[in-house]
Protein backbone atom coordinates (compact mmCIF):
# COMPACT_ATOMS: atom_id res chain seq x y z
CA UNK A 1 0.00 0.00 0.00
CA UNK A 2 1.21 3.78 -1.13
CA UNK A 3 1.77 6.10 1.73
CA UNK A 4 0.08 8.17 -0.02
CA UNK A 5 -2.98 6.38 -0.95
CA UNK A 6 -3.29 4.99 2.62
CA UNK A 7 -3.08 9.10 4.06
CA UNK A 8 -5.92 9.86 1.96
CA UNK A 9 -7.83 6.26 2.90
CA UNK A 10 -6.77 7.06 7.04
CA UNK A 11 -7.94 11.34 6.35
CA UNK A 12 -11.65 9.86 4.33
CA UNK A 13 -11.89 7.15 7.12
CA UNK A 14 -11.16 9.64 9.64
CA UNK A 15 -14.36 11.77 8.51
CA UNK A 16 -16.49 8.98 8.74
CA UNK A 17 -15.87 8.41 11.84
CA UNK A 18 -15.72 11.91 12.92
CA UNK A 19 -19.12 11.94 11.37
CA UNK A 20 -20.54 8.90 13.07
CA UNK A 21 -19.57 10.49 16.28
CA UNK A 22 -21.83 13.96 15.79
CA UNK A 23 -24.79 13.07 13.72
CA UNK A 24 -27.64 11.36 15.22
CA UNK A 25 -28.33 9.00 12.30
CA UNK A 26 -26.86 5.27 12.56
CA UNK A 27 -26.91 5.56 8.44
CA UNK A 28 -23.48 7.44 9.49
CA UNK A 29 -22.62 4.96 12.18
CA UNK A 30 -23.27 2.09 9.66
CA UNK A 31 -21.44 3.44 7.04
CA UNK A 32 -18.42 4.22 9.41
CA UNK A 33 -18.38 0.86 11.02
CA UNK A 34 -18.19 -0.92 7.61
CA UNK A 35 -15.59 0.95 6.20
CA UNK A 36 -13.40 0.84 9.66
CA UNK A 37 -13.96 -3.21 9.33
CA UNK A 38 -12.68 -3.05 5.22
CA UNK A 39 -9.48 -0.93 6.27
CA UNK A 40 -8.59 -2.79 8.97
CA UNK A 41 -8.66 -6.35 7.10
CA UNK A 42 -7.15 -4.75 3.92
CA UNK A 43 -4.17 -2.62 6.42
CA UNK A 44 -3.97 -5.61 8.66
CA UNK A 45 -3.18 -8.04 5.64
CA UNK A 46 -0.29 -5.21 4.40
CA UNK A 47 0.74 -5.41 7.68
CA UNK A 48 0.67 -9.40 7.79
CA UNK A 49 2.67 -9.58 4.28
CA UNK A 50 5.40 -6.79 5.41
CA UNK A 51 6.03 -9.08 8.91
CA UNK A 52 6.70 -12.13 6.51
CA UNK A 53 9.40 -9.67 4.85
CA UNK A 54 10.69 -7.78 7.77
CA UNK A 55 14.55 -7.67 8.48
CA UNK A 56 14.49 -7.35 11.98
CA UNK A 57 11.98 -8.32 15.12
CA UNK A 58 11.96 -4.92 15.91
CA UNK A 59 9.62 -4.06 12.36
CA UNK A 60 7.64 -7.65 12.74
CA UNK A 61 6.40 -5.82 16.56
CA UNK A 62 5.74 -2.62 14.94
CA UNK A 63 3.50 -4.46 12.55
CA UNK A 64 1.41 -6.66 15.03
CA UNK A 65 0.97 -3.61 17.46
CA UNK A 66 -0.69 -1.57 14.30
CA UNK A 67 -2.59 -4.36 13.66
CA UNK A 68 -3.72 -4.75 17.38
CA UNK A 69 -4.55 -1.52 17.53
CA UNK A 70 -6.78 -2.00 14.57
CA UNK A 71 -8.69 -4.99 16.40
CA UNK A 72 -8.84 -2.70 19.16
CA UNK A 73 -10.47 0.23 17.38
CA UNK A 74 -13.02 -2.18 15.82
CA UNK A 75 -14.01 -4.16 18.91
CA UNK A 76 -15.19 -0.24 20.16
CA UNK A 77 -16.75 0.34 16.56
CA UNK A 78 -18.76 -2.72 16.86
CA UNK A 79 -19.75 -2.11 20.44
CA UNK A 80 -20.62 1.78 19.91
CA UNK A 81 -23.79 1.02 18.97
CA UNK A 82 -25.92 4.59 18.52
CA UNK A 83 -24.29 6.11 21.36
CA UNK A 84 -22.65 9.16 19.81
CA UNK A 85 -20.38 9.12 23.17
CA UNK A 86 -19.04 5.89 22.43
CA UNK A 87 -18.15 7.28 18.67
CA UNK A 88 -16.51 9.86 20.13
CA UNK A 89 -14.55 7.32 21.74
CA UNK A 90 -13.90 4.94 18.60
CA UNK A 91 -13.11 8.91 16.89
CA UNK A 92 -10.32 8.93 19.60
CA UNK A 93 -8.73 5.65 19.24
CA UNK A 94 -8.94 6.28 15.53
CA UNK A 95 -6.67 9.03 15.76
CA UNK A 96 -4.14 7.77 18.07
CA UNK A 97 -3.99 4.99 15.77
CA UNK A 98 -3.54 7.19 13.11
CA UNK A 99 -0.91 9.16 14.17
CA UNK A 100 1.11 6.04 15.03
CA UNK A 101 0.78 5.00 11.89
CA UNK A 102 2.18 7.70 10.55
CA UNK A 103 5.24 7.72 13.15
CA UNK A 104 5.77 4.13 12.15
CA UNK A 105 5.52 4.98 8.18
CA UNK A 106 7.80 7.89 8.68
CA UNK A 107 10.49 5.46 10.71
CA UNK A 108 10.09 2.82 7.57
CA UNK A 109 11.02 5.64 4.66
CA UNK A 110 14.21 6.62 7.30
CA UNK A 111 15.38 3.38 7.21
CA UNK A 112 14.73 2.22 3.70
CA UNK A 113 16.39 5.43 2.65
Amino acid sequence: MQREALEQRVARLARAVERAAREPASESRQAALEALARFAGELAAHFTEQESRAATGAHRDAHARLRAELAEIDRHARAAGDWPESWRAVAASFDRFARALDEHERTEELHAS
